[in-house]
């Protein structure tokens, strides 16, 4: 047998499209012999609990007359080439048994997978088969609701998704602005501290004038003083001169009166002695004329007169000169004296200028300096409050950013969660395959029918005016099969609906002609263990024919707008779980509806275990 035969032995296993395993625990061996030469070849299949491990191996075995080789391909010869070309070939015998052998257990893992999913089909066939009632074409229009609310659900949970990334744009976009106005507040704090620093500076450099300007008044007020006193000094002692000056002219004075009084005696005792000599004079003429000729008279009388004229002149000129000297030298003392005094007068007016400008100044600078001070207090104050400002705005800041990151993180945990419940719903090409794969089974079903018996089907009846309609969703996830088992039952007109995660529940009246009065009738809802949650429909409240009323939970996008929509303020969700059954009933405790839901969870290939 050749090794084509071989491999087409082996991909003729009856594993493919029949029930049986292939996965035993055996060995098989084909043998071929002919007259010539022998031929074996042997496969082994290990198959174990936790996995497959399969090993493909060759042995071929060649008789002649002159002996026996094992060889892969050629022949054998008698020098050293024949030994090497015979280990060459079983190298690559080797290798090809090597590949042989992965291509193998590749085909053997296939083989099971395929074995896996012939007893999964084989399973949802027998579940379907069970699920069939007698009324097999009923099952479309109950396939069509589940695919009719499969699409509400998608369309919900893309409105809910597109909400959610909207609010999260929204969240987003508030974040950028409180992080643009934070942004804007540290550089309005960074301008503001600049500003300070600036303004520091100057009040740095107006402190210094200001000490530079005390320093110089200090000094101008010690030169000023000083100058002021040497200048009084020198007034007094000038002073002091004026007034020695003064009384030494007044002395003068005296003395030149004394003097004058002592020429006035002189005079007038010259006068007396003139006229005693004019007496004497007058009497010796007389004596001279009696005795004398009349030309003597006249010679003495001349030279007479003309002595006494060149005295007085003499006298008069002395006289004048001694008081024109004394007149001279009294003015010229009192010209000095008021000029110095003028003087002096002049100087202490700029000397009081000067110190009315200094005072003028002086009182200036303390105006500057009390100003600046305040605004230095002021800027102090300023930038007190500006940074307690800024802390209480960066606390601010930060808490609603803290609020902002809570709220975004839990808006992103909650688009995570309806992405995740969004992706572990079916999609459309997986119910219409789905849809399509039963009806086929449907259509090849509806000959053995009426010959068939059915457990566990899906009943619809009605009896007086009760209903009850029972759904089973199966979905199939890393291999557990999830069977969504929800009861819905009516005893009259009125439905009840529900929101996955518990954001509403819809109470609907199928009759189209006549209203449906439910007032203060009670809704009951139990979830798993939780605590019961309990709504009373208002008084008077009427439900109008073909409408419904959705109950929306606290702060989750409805309004109290009756009779199409009501709030139940008591919490914010009416909850999740795996189990949850929904009850009304009237004001007299008649159960009107009841709605359950659960799910039935099985491992496929396994043990079923249900939950």
């Amino acid at each position: 047998m050749t090794k084509t035969e071989n491999e087409n032995q082996v991909s003729q296993s009856p594993t493919l499209g029949t029930r049986t395993s292939p996965f035993n625990n055996s060995s098989s061996t084909r043998t071929s012999n002919s007259s010539s030469t022998n031929f074996r070849s042997e496969i082994k299949i290990d198959s174990h609990a936790n996995g497959t491990s399969a090993s493909f191996g060759a042995r071929t075995t060649y008789h002649s007359g002159k002996g026996s080789y094992a060889i892969g391909s050629g022949l054998p010869s008698s020098d050293g080439d024949g030994a090497m070309s015979i280990r060459r070939t079983r190298e690559r015998d080797n290798k090809n048994f090597a590949e042989l052998n992965d291509t193998f257990a590749n085909y053997i893992e296939n083989v099971r997978f395929l074995a896996a999913q012939n007893q999964s089909l084989t399973k949802e066939y027998d579940l379907l088969t069970i699920g069939l009632s007698e009324d097999v074409k009923s099952l479309e229009g109950v396939y069509t609701s589940r695919l009719q609310k499969a699409e509400d659900l998608v369309k919900g949970t893309n409105r809910q998704k597109m909400e959610i990334e909207i609010e999260i744009g929204k969240q987003r976009q508030e974040l950028d602005a409180i992080r643009k106005k934070y942004e804007d507040a540290l550089n309005i704090h960074k301008s503001t501290e600049n500003e300070i620093d600036v303004t520091l500076v100057q009040l740095s450099t107006v402190e210094s004038e200001i000490a530079l300007f005390k320093r110089r008044i200090e000094i101008l007020e010690t030169t000023t003083t000083a100058r002021l006193n040497r200048e009084k000094d020198r007034i007094r002692s000038e002073l002091e001169r004026a007034n020695i000056a003064l009384e030494q002219a007044t002395q003068e004075c005296a003395d030149h009166r004394s003097h004058l009084q002592k020429y006035v005696a002189e005079t007038e005792k010259i006068t007396n002695h003139n006229k005693t000599h004019d007496k004497a004079f007058i009497g010796m003429q007389i004596r001279m004329l009696r005795g004398m000729s009349p030309e003597d008279r006249e010679f003495f009388k001349r030279e007479l007169a003309k002595a006494i004229r060149e005295i007085r002149a003499k006298c008069e000129y002395v006289n004048e000169q001694h008081r024109t000297e004394m007149e001279s030298k009294y003015w010229a003392l009192v010209q000095e004296m008021q000029k110095d005094a003028i003087e002096d007068h002049k100087k202490q007016e700029i000397r009081l200028m000067e110190v009315n400008e200094l005072e003028i100044s002086l009182n200036s600078y303390q105006k500057k300096f009390s100003e600046i001070n305040s605004q230095k207090s002021l800027l102090m104050s300023q930038e007190s409050d500006q940074n307690y400002a800024q802390k209480e705005y960066e606390r601010l800041y930060n808490a609603e950013v803290q609020d902002r990151l809570t709220e975004y993180h839990t808006l992103e945990e909650e688009c995570a969660a309806l992405k995740k419940q969004l992706d572990s719903l079916p999609t459309m090409d997986d119910l219409k395959r789905e849809i399509k794969r039963y009806s086929s089974i449907l259509e090849s079903e509806e000959s053995r029918v009426d010959r068939r018996q059915h457990a566990h089907a899906k009943a619809r009846y009605s009896r007086e005016n009760d209903a009850s309609v029972t759904t089973i969703k199966q979905k199939n996830a890393m291999g557990v099969q999830v069977a969504e088992i929800e009861h819905d039952a009516s005893r009259g007109d009125v439905l009840i609906r529900e929101d996955n995660i518990g954001r509403y529940i819809i109470l609907e009246n199928t009759d189209t002609s006549n209203e449906k009065a439910l007032s203060e009738w009670v809704l009951k809802r139990h979830v798993d263990n939780n605590p019961e949650i309990v709504f009373q429909l208002p008084k008077d409240f009427v439900l109008k024919p073909g409408k419904s009323v959705k109950i929306w939970a606290r702060n989750k996008g409805g309004a109290n707008n009756p009779p199409d929509e009501l709030i139940w303020n008591d919490g914010d969700s009416f909850g999740m779980g795996s189990n949850v059954k929904i009850i009304l009933t009237d004001r007299d405790g008649n159960v009107r509806a009841t709605r359950n839901r659960g799910f039935d969870k099985k491992q496929i290939g396994g043990d079923s275990v249900m939950v």
